[in-house]
Formats: C-alpha cells, sequence, structure tokens
C-alpha cells in the first residue's frame, strides 16, 4: 500500500492493517524467551497469556489446535522460549505475539524442585484421587489452618457462619510464608486432629506470587496433610494457583471462600428438611386411614347379602388389626424420628442449638399424642355409624321374616322346587313342602281351587285339607300336616 495522499485520508481499519502487514512480514518467525504471566485458557481452546521478562511485556496468544501439541501445562511464571509470528490485532491495533510451539526454556530451582516432588508423590499414590476421603455432611467443628491477620481467615469464618451460624470454628494459628511457616503449619495440623470435637479441617491463605505459596509445596507439610486423621481441605491462593498441598488434600478449593462452602451445610435447608418430615409423619396414617375407609365402603356394595353378618365381622377383625398395625407403625416411626432428633440434639448440642432441639422434641411429642387420639376418635366414629346399617340389614333378611311368624311354601316338581306365589299355582294332588323359621320343613297335599276361587283364596291358611296358599302365611302348622 502507498502513502496516503492529502485527499484520500486512511481509515483507521486500513492503518492498522498496513500496520499488521508490515510487521508480519518483518518478523514472520521469531524465538523469544521470557516468563510466562496472566494465563487464560478460554472455552474455545485458545490460550491467552502475557510473555515478560523484567522489564518489558507482550501480549500473546496460541491457537486451540498448537496448544493441545504443547506437552506440559502452561502455568504462571514458567519460563519458556516461544516460536511464532508478530502480528497486529486489527479491530483494536493490539500489537500481539501469536505462538506456533512453546518450549520450556528451565523452570529454574523451585520449579525443578517442585517437578521433582510431585513426581514422588505421584509414584507413591498420595496423589491418587481413590485415596481421598468424603467430607462430613454435617460437622461437630471445623477446624482452620492460616495465618490469624490474613483475609483468607475472615472470608472462611464469613461464609462458614453465614451458611450455619452455631457451628463451632476451632483456629489454629500460623504463619504462611517465611521462614518456619512450614513447622507452624505442621504442628497447628497436628493439634487440630488432636481435638475430639474437630471433623473437617480448613488449611490455605490468600493469593501471592509463586514464590509466597512456596510453604504450600514443602515436602513436610505436603506429607503431614497426606497423612491427617481428618479429611483436609486445600484452599491456597486463587483458581489458577495449583501447590502440592492442593493435589494430596481430600478436597480442593479454588478459593478460601469456597472452602468455608464446602465444609457446611446450609442450616436453613436442614430445617426445611425437618419440617417435610413432619409433615409427612403427619399427613402418612390419615392418608392411610382415608384409602382403608374407601376400600371398606367398596367391599360393603359387594353382593352376598346372606353372608353379611359373617363378612361384617370379618372386615372389622381385619380393620382392628390394620388399626393396630398403623398405630405400632406409627409408633415406630415416631420411634426412629426420635431416635434421629435425639441424634441430631447430641450433635447440635455441641453447636449449642439446646433449645431449638427442646423445642423440636415438644413439638413431635405434641404431634404424636395428636396423630394417636386422632385415630381412635376416628375408629370410634367409623363403628358408630356401622351399627345402623347393621341393623337395617337384619331387618331385611329373609330369616328374620320368617322368625316373625310367616311361613314359605313350595312345590316340589321334576325340574326342581318352585316356589309359590298363590294356591292356583298348586295342582289338585300336588305334594306340598312348607318352611317355617324353626323345625323341620312341613310336608302336604294339595286340594286344588278352581280358576274362579283363586283370587279370593290368595293368601289364606292352609286348611284341614292341605290347601296352600303360597308365599308366607301364618306360622300356625295345620292339624294334618
Amino acid at each position: 500500500m502507498g502513502q496516503p495522499s492529502e485527499s484520500r485520508p486512511l481509515t483507521v481499519r486500513a492503518l492498522n492493517l498496513a500496520a499488521k502487514d508490515l510487521l508480519e512480514s518483518r518478523f514472520a518467525t521469531v524465538r523469544v524467551q521470557g516468563e510466562l504471566s496472566r494465563v487464560t485458557i478460554a472455552p474455545s481452546g485458545h490460550v491467552y497469556f502475557a510473555l515478560k521478562d523484567s522489564d518489558s511485556r507482550i501480549d500473546a496468544v496460541i491457537w486451540a489446535a498448537s496448544a493441545r501439541q504443547v506437552r506440559f501445562p502452561l502455568t504462571e511464571g514458567l519460563a519458556v522460549v516461544i516460536r511464532g509470528q508478530l502480528t497486529i490485532f486489527a479491530p483494536q491495533g493490539r500489537y500481539q505475539l501469536v505462538a506456533h510451539a512453546i518450549e520450556p526454556a528451565g523452570d529454574g530451582a523451585l520449579r525443578a524442585a517442585f517437578l521433582k516432588l510431585k513426581a514422588r508423590l505421584d509414584e507413591e499414590g498420595l496423589t491418587n484421587p481413590d485415596r481421598k476421603r468424603p467430607l462430613p455432611f454435617l460437622p461437630r467443628a471445623v477446624g482452620v489452618l492460616t495465618s490469624p491477620v490474613g483475609a483468607a481467615l475472615q472470608d472462611i469464618l464469613q461464609v462458614i457462619w453465614r451458611r450455619f451460624p452455631r457451628m463451632r470454628v476451632v483456629h489454629a494459628p500460623a504463619r504462611v510464608q517465611g521462614e518456619g511457616a512450614e513447622a507452624e503449619l505442621i504442628a497447628g495440623l497436628a493439634l487440630l486432629n488432636e481435638c475430639r470435637d474437630v471433623d473437617v479441617v480448613i488449611v490455605g491463605r490468600g493469593g501471592g506470587s509463586r514464590e509466597d505459596l512456596w510453604t504450600f509445596n514443602h515436602e513436610g507439610l505436603v506429607r503431614a496433610i497426606a497423612a491427617s486423621r481428618l479429611p483436609v481441605i486445600s484452599a491456597v491462593g486463587h483458581e489458577i494457583d495449583v501447590t502440592l498441598a492442593d493435589l494430596v488434600a481430600d478436597r480442593r478449593a479454588l478459593t478460601p471462600t469456597e472452602a468455608g462452602e464446602l465444609a457446611v451445610p446450609v442450616a436453613a435447608d436442614l430445617d426445611g428438611s425437618l419440617s417435610q418430615l413432619e409433615a409427612r409423619m403427619t399427613l402418612a396414617p390419615v392418608r392411610r386411614l382415608k384409602a382403608l375407609r374407601h376400600e371398606f365402603e367398596r367391599l360393603s356394595r359387594r353382593p352376598g347379602l346372606r353372608a353379611f353378618p359373617a363378612r361384617f365381622e370379618e372386615e372389622r377383625e381385619s380393620l382392628d388389626l390394620l388399626w393396630m398395625r398403623a398405630v405400632a407403625a406409627l409408633r415406630k416411626h415416631v420411634q426412629e424420628r426420635r431416635q434421629r432428633m435425639a441424634w441430631l440434639g447430641r450433635t447440635l448440642d455441641l453447636t449449642a442449638p439446646t433449645q431449638w432441639v427442646k423445642e423440636r422434641k415438644a413439638a413431635l411429642l405434641a404431634l404424636q399424642a395428636r396423630s394417636e387420639r386422632a385415630v381412635r376418635q376416628d375408629l370410634s366414629g367409623r363403628r358408630r355409624a356401622l351399627l345402623p346399617l347393621l341393623r337395617a340389614l337384619e331387618a331385611l333378611n329373609p330369616l328374620a321374616v320368617l322368625a316373625r311368624g310367616f311361613a314359605v311354601a313350595w312345590l316340589e316338581t321334576p325340574a326342581g322346587p318352585r316356589l309359590l306365589r298363590g294356591a292356583a299355582e298348586a295342582p289338585e294332588g300336588a305334594e306340598l313342602r312348607l318352611r317355617w323359621a324353626e323345625g323341620p320343613d312341613l310336608r302336604a297335599v294339595s286340594a286344588g281351587v278352581a280358576p274362579a276361587d283363586a283370587t279370593a283364596k290368595k293368601g289364606a291358611n292352609f286348611g284341614g285339607q292341605g290347601e296352600s296358599s303360597g308365599g308366607p302365611v301364618p306360622a300356625s302348622p295345620p292339624p294334618n300336616a
């Protein structure tokens, strides 16, 4: 591109593109040595960073395809040699280095010591994820091993007490950098392991340079964390800072704040769970009794009224049995809840929730009494409601009609017994049978009736000639029966 004229000025984009072409043609391939800084991995896989030395810095990027060819992690402070091309990011006019390949340039004594110790820990299995222990769901107390003057301690305490205000925290103060800091941290960890109520330990500090964080790469401290009786949460520096303490700890927190979140649950969530359990315990017997009542009503509508009294007694016995089982199950459930509450009470007593547990226990006992009283009252009401129905069914029982002084007559035919509803249905000389409420069946012989007399004699008693009226008749037997 030529020089701009007075009548035709360049646009900003054109100027940036011209500078880009000039820079890329002049520095098509360069090799630059420096230290990595501000390493950021984008979701696309591209890695953005700065390359710096003692007094200068240049922005750089390695695209995802080239980054996948790098066989070592790109970490803060790593000394490297980059082969790439100088360019200008035209939309912003930003001068940067596009890396095509990255090679280590010697990590120095600290980096070499770090990799050597890490390799030894890997070989011993101390960094193996399978050996890491789960964190306790509700610790009796949380141990915190960090500096008493750092911001990390305040961040951890603030998060723990916001999530669980009654949680006890045992702080073991120790320096986190400088000569002798490793010994203080090891002694503090041993002290927390001896505390009877502490169930989990947070070890960490705020951010800093690689040299500031080197204390947590000390072999003695790293092995003490791996050998800890209690689960350990490591919260050293920020997300991009990785130490050997992070690798051997049972759980790594990206920040001290996250460590507090990992250590304790939210008390409000636990209260909500207890309330749900109480509601379920209250509704379960009521729903069960409703289901039994519907089932009983369905069975009561089925045929078989002659056997209904016996069936009713069976159902009543089954209902009593179910009631006893329901009460026993309710008592067992209440006992299990009481034992669970007692366990929680012992756990929470250590964090001073005595009054809260007493109130919950009183509410549970009152709820148990109300449930048992409601069950008894409901069953008593059901029994009272069934008694009138039973008497009504007894009144409709055919045997009860016979007991009031009536009898039933039928005619023996080759096809079988045929119930008589009138005297005209019994031919002369036919053998009749008469059943009473008590005693054996009686036999009689029909004298027959003329068609014109059938209506007049309908409903008459058996006479001395053995006449049959059919249907129920007064219960006095005929003299010649």
